[in-house]
Parts: C-alpha cells; sequence; structure tokens
C-alpha cells in the first residue's frame, strides 16, 4: 500500500479545482506554506489568542491525516488550515512568553558589575578593539542568563570561545529610537540572542575562571584559526572583505563599505547567503567528480554525478556550520539535501518543492524569522528564479536554439533582472533605496567574487588550517582580486545615477506588486496579462503617489526626534513650510540616513524648505549631508561661527554646489511662513572659547506661543538672555540638560509650560541631570525626555502647547527622568 501525498485534485466541479485551473500547476506543498506565512505574519501583528488556534490546528491536522488514510492523498484546504492556524499559534506563542527574571537584560543599568560569563563564539575585530557572543552566568554574584555581547579595546584580548570569563565591566541595555519609522533594534537583537552590551575598559580585569569544551567550541576554534590567518594582511575594508566572505563576519568592513554594497544592490554578497554556500557544494560536486573519473572502477559501478553531489554536501555543510548558519544559508543548505535526496531516490527534483520545504522547516524552528530581512531577500530571490528566470532561460536556450555561450550569457543577464525587480520592494521598504546600477553591478560582482574571490580565499582559509605556510602565501594572494573588488565598488558607487533614496512603500503597495508578479508568471488564462497591470499600476500609485504628509491647519507644529544622545527637530510652520533645526548624534550612526529620513517618509514628507544647524558639533549635524543631499532644501542656517571641522567645511561646500542658500543668522526679528522668528542668540561680537555658547538660540513663534530651540548654550547665556514674548512657552532644554541647565533665574523670566530634554537613553553623560530636572519641575513646567517617551510631537493651541508623546508608556533608561515622575507630572497638568 503506497503512502499517502500531497496533491491538489484538479478535476470536478467544486470551486478551487476551477480556481487552481485558471493558473500553472503549482507544488502541492505551496498552498500549505502560503497558509503558515499568513498565520505568522497576522499573528506577527495582532495579538491572537493561541489556544484555540492550537486546538483549531490540531484538529484540522487530525482530520488531514485520517481523510489521508482512507483516500491516499491529504486533502489541500484542511492541511491549509491546520497550517495556518499552528502557524499563528507558534508565532504568538513565541510572542507572548516572557523572559526569564533573571535575564541580564534585567540586569542592565548601564553602571559597572562583576560580570561572569562563558564566551560562545570566536571574536571579530571592530574598528575599536573587538567584539565577542557571550552567555552570561551571574552578576555580582546572581546567577543569570541570556545572551550579550561583549567589546574591548585594542589594548586587551578578546577571550577565546569556551572560556568562562569573570569582569568588571558596564552593562548597556539596549534601546531604540523611539520615532515613527524606525525599526525595532531591541527586538531584532533579542532574536540573535542579544539581550545587553557589556564593554570591558582598562579596569575590566579580564580574568579566566574555567574552560568548557563540546562540539561547537571546537568548531569555534576552527573559525578561530581562520580567522588568525587572516591577521597577515593589512587592516582595513580589504581584509574586512575577505572576512565577511569565509566567515560571514562583518564587524571589520566598516560603514563605509557597507553602505557602497548596499547602494550598489550587492549587499548580499557581505554576507554568507544561498550563493556562496550552492557556489561551495557546486565547486566541490565539480572538484569530486574530475578526481572520481579518473578511477575505472568508479566509472564503470557508480553513479558519478549522484555520488560527487552527495559528498559534495559534506564541505557545503562544513561551510555552514563555519560561517555561522544563517538563514539563507541553511535554506540552501536544505535544497542541497533535497536534490541529493532526490538522486538517491531516483525522483525528479522539484526546486519549488525544494523551497517549499526549507521555508517550512525555517518556519517551524524559527517562526519570526520571517520578519527578518535576509529570510524575505533570499526566499523571494530563489523564488524568482524558479518561477520567471529559469522559463525565461528555457525559452533563450531551447524554444530560440541560441549557440550555448550566448545562451548561457543572456540567461545570466535576465537572472539578474527578475530578481533585481523581485527584490527592488523589499530593498526599498528596509533599506530606502533604489540601487539603479544593481543589475549592472550584480553581473560584474558575482561572477567576480563567485568564480575568483570566494574560491580563492576559501582555498587559502583551508589550506590555512592544514599548512599554515602555504595558506599565507594563498591569503596574500587574495589580497589582490579583494582589492580589485573594492576598488572597482567605489568607482562605481561615485557615479551619481548609483542610487536614489527614497520612501518605501506601503504594505499595500507591496503586496499588490507580488501579486501581480505570481499572476504574470503562473497565470494560464487570457486575461492574466490585463489584470497583472492593473495590480502594478494600482500598487505603483498607492507607493508613488502623495502620501498623507502634515496637514496645513495653520498651527505651528514640532516633532523632537528620539535620536540618542543628539538633538533633532522638525518644524512646520502655520503655511506647511518644513524646517529641520539640528540632526546629529554621538558615535558613528548617521542619524540623517538611519532615523531622520524615515521619520519624514513615514510622515509622508519627501522635502525640506530649510536646515538649521545651531552649531557645528556632530551631535546636532552630523545627519544634515543626507537631509542636504536628498531632501532638496532651499536654505540652510548657520550661526557663521568658524569651526576647525572637516566635516562641516565639507557640508558647506556641499551646500554651495547644489546652489542652496546659506544664510548666516543674526540676533533679530523677521516673518517667515505665518511665524516669527526670533533670534535670540549670538550676539554678532559676542566670542567665547566654548563653541556651545556660540549656538543659535532660536525662537519660533505664532499666536502667543513660543518654541524655543537652545543648541548647546550654557548657563552663562542663560544669564544674558531677557526680553521674552509674553505667551505660552515650550523649551528645549539647553546643552540636553547638562550641568548647571535650565538656570533658577531664567526659568522664572521664561516661566516656560512645558521642557522637553532631548538626550538619549543610554548615555555616559548622565544626561539629563537631576538637577535641571528639579528646576524645571519647580517652575511649574510640565517635563518631557525623549529618554523616556521618545518622539514627542507638539502642537500650538488656543490654550497652549499640546504634547503627544510616540511611547504610550515611559520606558525606564538608566541616568533619565524616572517613569513615575513623568506620569505624575503629566497627572498634575492635566
Amino acid at each position: 500500500m503506497s503512502l499517502p501525498v500531497i496533491s491538489i485534485p484538479l478535476s470536478g466541479r467544486n470551486l478551487l479545482s476551477k480556481t487552481l485551473a485558471a493558473f500553472k500547476q503549482p507544488h502541492p506543498l505551496s498552498m500549505p506554506l502560503a497558509a503558515l506565512i499568513l498565520g505568522i505574519g497576522v499573528s506577527g501583528n495582532y495579538i491572537l489568542p493561541w489556544f484555540p488556534l492550537l486546538l483549531a490546528g490540531l484538529a484540522a491536522l487530525l482530520a488531514s491525516i485520517l481523510t489521508a488514510c482512507r483516500s491516499g492523498y491529504f486533502p489541500i484546504l484542511l492541511l491549509s488550515l491546520s497550517f495556518l492556524c499552528l502557524g499563528a499559534f507558534w508565532m504568538g506563542f513565541q510572542q507572548t512568553r516572557p523572559l526569564p527574571p533573571n535575564n541580564i537584560s534585567y540586569f542592565a543599568d548601564n553602571q559597572y558589575h562583576r560580570l561572569e560569563m562563558e564566551i560562545i563564539r570566536a571574536g571579530e575585530p571592530n574598528q575599536y578593539g573587538w567584539q565577542v557572543r557571550a552567555e552570561a552566568l551571574n552578576v555580582d554574584g546572581k546567577p543569570t542568563q541570556g545572551g550579550m555581547q561583549l567589546s574591548g579595546g585594542h589594548d586587551s584580548v578578546c577571550p577565546r570561545p569556551g572560556q568562562v570569563i569573570n569582569a568588571w565591566v558596564r552593562l548597556r541595555p539596549l534601546s531604540n529610537f523611539a520615532n515613527p519609522g524606525s525599526p525595532d533594534w531591541v527586538k531584532i537583537r533579542a532574536g540573535e540572542n542579544i539581550y545587553a552590551l557589556a564593554h570591558a575598559g582598562k579596569k575590566a580585569a579580564l580574568t579566566l575562571v574555567g574552560e568548557k569544551d563540546g562540539f561547537n567550541y571546537k568548531l569555534e576554534e576552527i573559525r578561530l584559526r581562520w580567522a588568525a590567518s587572516l591577521e597577515s594582511l593589512p587592516p582595513g575594508p580589504v581584509r574586512g572583505l575577505i572576512r565577511a566572505l569565509t566567515l560571514g563576519q562583518r564587524s571589520e568592513t566598516g560603514p563605509e563599505l557597507n553602505n557602497i554594497f548596499s547602494e550598489l544592490g550587492i549587499a548580499h554578497l557581505l554576507s554568507i547567503s544561498g550563493l556562496h554556500l550552492a557556489l561551495v557544494w557546486g565547486w566541490g560536486a565539480m572538484i569530486l567528480r574530475f578526481l572520481f573519473s579518473r578511477s575505472t572502477w568508479l566509472l564503470l559501478h557508480c553513479n558519478l554525478p549522484r555520488l560527487s553531489l552527495s559528498l559534495a554536501f559534506i564541505p557545503a555543510l562544513a561551510y555552514a556550520l563555519l560561517s555561522g548558519a544563517s538563514i539563507p544559508t541553511l535554506r540552501s543548505l536544505i535544497m542541497a539535501a533535497c536534490i541529493a535526496a532526490s538522486l538517491w531516490i531516483k525522483r525528479p527534483y522539484l526546486p519549488g518543492g525544494g523551497l517549499c520545504i526549507a521555508a517550512l522547516l525555517l518556519l517551524a524552528l524559527w517562526p519570526d524569522s520571517l520578519f527578518t530581512i535576509s529570510f524575505q531577500l533570499s526566499f523571494i530571490a530563489v523564488g524568482a528564479i524558479i518561477t520567471a528566470a529559469r522559463p525565461a532561460s528555457d525559452f533563450f536556450r531551447y524554444k530560440l536554439k541560441l549557440p550555448p555561450l550566448v545562451s548561457l550569457a543572456l540567461s545570466f543577464i535576465i537572472f539578474n533582472m527578475i530578481i533585481t525587480v523581485f527584490l527592488w520592494p523589499v530593498t526599498v521598504i528596509n533599506f530606502h533605496q533604489v540601487p539603479w546600477l544593481s543589475i549592472l553591478a550584480n553581473l560584474i560582482f558575482i561572477p567576480l567574487t563567485g568564480a575568483l574571490l570566494l574560491p580563492a580565499a576559501l582555498l587559502a582559509g583551508l589550506t590555512s588550517l592544514l599548512w599554515p605556510i602555504l595558506g599565507a602565501w594563498l591569503t596574500g594572494l587574495v589580497w589582490y582580486p579583494a582589492q580589485l573588488t573594492v576598488t572597482i565598488a567605489q568607482e562605481m558607487a561615485k557615479l551619481p545615477i548609483a542610487v536614489s533614496y527614497i520612501g518605501g512603500p506601503g504594505l499595500p503597495s507591496v503586496i499588490l506588486f507580488y501579486l501581480a508578479s505570481l499572476l504574470l508568471v503562473t497565470g494560464a488564462f487570457r486575461w492574466r496579462l490585463w489584470i497583472a497591470g492593473l495590480l502594478l499600476a494600482l500598487s505603483l500609485s498607492l507607493w508613488l503617489l502623495p502620501s498623507a504628509s502634515p496637514s496645513h491647519n495653520e498651527r505651528l507644529e514640532a516633532w523632537v526626534l528620539d535620536v540618542g544622545q543628539g538633538s533633532a527637530t522638525l518644524v512646520k510652520l502655520p503655511d506647511g513650510k518644513l524646517m529641520m533645526v539640528d540632526c546629529g548624534t554621538t558615535g558613528s550612526l548617521d542619524p540623517g540616513q538611519r532615523i531622520a529620513a524615515p521619520f519624514l517618509w513615514s510622515m509622508g514628507i519627501s522635502r525640506l524648505d530649510i536646515l538649521v544647524i545651531s552649531h557645528p558639533e556632530n551631535d546636532h549635524f552630523s545627519g544634515m549631508p543626507f537631509l542636504l543631499r536628498w531632501f532638496n532644501p532651499k536654505e540652510l542656517w548657520i550661526n557663521g561661527r568658524e569651526q576647525n571641522n572637516l566635516n562641516y567645511a565639507a557640508l558647506l561646500d556641499m551646500a554651495r554646489q547644489r546652489e542652496v542658500k546659506v544664510r548666516v543668522l543674526s540676533q533679530g526679528k523677521t516673518d517667515l511662513g505665518g511665524a516669527e522668528i526670533m533670534i535670540m542668540w549670538p550676539p554678532q561680537t559676542y566670542s567665547s572659547p566654548r563653541s556651545n555658547d556660540l549656538s543659535l538660540w532660536l525662537g519660533i513663534g505664532c499666536r502667543n506661543n513660543w518654541l524655543w530651540l537652545s543648541g548647546d548654550n550654557g548657563p552663562a547665556v542663560e544669564k544674558n538672555l531677557r526680553d521674552f514674548p509674553s505667551g505660552k512657552h515650550l523649551l528645549l532644554a539647553p546643552h540636553h540638560g547638562g550641568k548647571d541647565s535650565c538656570g533658577k533665574e531664567f526659568l522664572e523670566r521664561l516661566r516656560p509650560q512645558a521642557v522637553i530634554f532631548s538626550a538619549g537613553c543610554v548615555n555616559s553623560h548622565g544626561m539629563p541631570r537631576a538637577d535641571s530636572l528639579a528646576r524645571s519641575a519647580g517652575a511649574g513646567a510640565m517635563i518631557y525626555t525623549t529618554a523616556n517617551q521618545g518622539c514627542l510631537h507638539a502642537q500650538a493651541q488656543d490654550e497652549g502647547w499640546q504634547i503627544t508623546p510616540f511611547l504610550s508608556s515611559p520606558r525606564h533608561c538608566p541616568f533619565s527622568l524616572p517613569s513615575q515622575l513623568i506620569l505624575r507630572r503629566q497627572a498634575e497638568g492635566l
């Protein structure tokens, strides 16, 4: 008796049969997979009662099995219903499962602690020293658990995998930039089993407590030895590229190279993807088949293609484990196993089936991986190859009967074009980039890395493990194709047509695009082209038509963004003109590209009228170059004081090249956009050794409501400010609420209705200071902080300022105002 199989009956008069008959024969697993994805997707965005879903899913599965035992095939609708309910249950269960009470995240308070941890991964170099993954064991003698990332400087030695280390470290919590349009980085890092960050400074006293043994540590030791073979190369992006290609470690590539590869649409080459593993498996099979063909006995007694492809799975598996076993790598590994299995059981291999099996297994193990960019890009790319690129290739090869080389070249071009088009919506929605040169770049870099750089780097690394002297010589040779790759990428990225940054399409637009694409490549009825064209037109209309930007309600509005330890404020004047006052933060992150721009696009804003830089310090202007280039402002306002800052000088040069009017502001009043603009500071003749005290103090008033943007001015400037206009005042605290800011006399003169403190949720400066908070509260002002409440939307009303936090309930942040005090002050104000 044959086993039950999954089949889709296309005969009969039922609605499902008639519907499926209008399409090319889909793989039997495609509908259950679609149901599983739908269940996980809905449950990941909405809270559902997961226990009833579990019961319904098990009941539908049991009914499917019973039906299969009677009829010989699984009923597709019942099976799909089961996968829908079980997917929703599994995702909902994962989301509602709380962290253990002793998770390391609960101890991360930006303070120093005695931490004992187990090193679980090989360390990686970065621009500041090194970083390594660890598992927390106890904090200050209290048992704890949870993954974390430990970092150290160049003057310390990175611990090895398996070592149990005791150290005096600063434990930092993870935090998000709480703005509309910003991703949930805490959730993303939790998916990577990282719940806290620890830094081992000069006084860390890293002490070896013990060592653990196991297969995973032996594997990490091999990675460590492989990585050590690269230390003979000069540090920098070229070595970082080799490290990323072979070991999946991207910490050394640096932000510049990462951005270049992203803008060219070849960022997938910097991570160990299915392409890399397919190349390893393919090269391994070719080499094994060549070696086996030398044996007469093997030629006579064995199926060489089956034997070589099966044995090549071993190096592919080893490479997947060495490279960290990412989702795309596992997808490719499962599909390779399906190919090998089909050869041994002598059944034809269906690529769609392999893809469905890989997706079902990975989603069953990690349902939240559906929401990761690596899962989406990997499966959409392979799905595009199976459904569209492969038929196009067969058309050139069999229908037109072109010469093999011409057919191969055209097929490769078509492959890249179709994959690029299919990936564009996901790329734009996640990175806000349209890489116009991506097709050309992939045509250049996939052969360059796949046929030359990657095989050479893998050969050099493997040789280094077996014969270090020869491996070192080969590693030196790998430098040249890597240098060539980086140089070509850098030159291509300089072209003005390389990339455009735009707001990403919304979810409805993306769904319509992929429905139209699937209809186009799988439909088998007469009107499919017209319907697909209509869906595509509707998708593009939803994307490209202007979305709901801030309404012109003739009121003054402002959004104080959460940019960490920095400042960025979007101001909408009554006539609709938009002004970005400062945009900067500490660290290497570009707040213009990563924070302000996604916020603006989420608000339907693609153009700014004016950029204002209070003073040229990085935490106030580091994001301005991106906004200047991609949001086409008409004017740039500055304080006009000389500053020895090369980045600031480059920004001013860019403004002149783009014919943006640069205005040096001085004390005075003017009218603009239905509001009154008042420059309170600095006077033209004033000089100070402190650049902070030369910040612009900008006031914007409308209908008796005033917004004061004070830059980094200190208490000396506060004492000089007098003659404020009467009305309801909203103050952005000077110098982020630093030492001695918000002086008592100053607050008595201004008497603000509310004070907003722009500071990072996790910062080492202790901002806002307790004395600044106390004086502001004592003056009767409502207190708001971006650290606790995220982005703050302030709207001028007839009765005063109405302020709405992005976070519905304040988050707890080290060195910031306690959540209870914020809630109490708001309640008193109400």
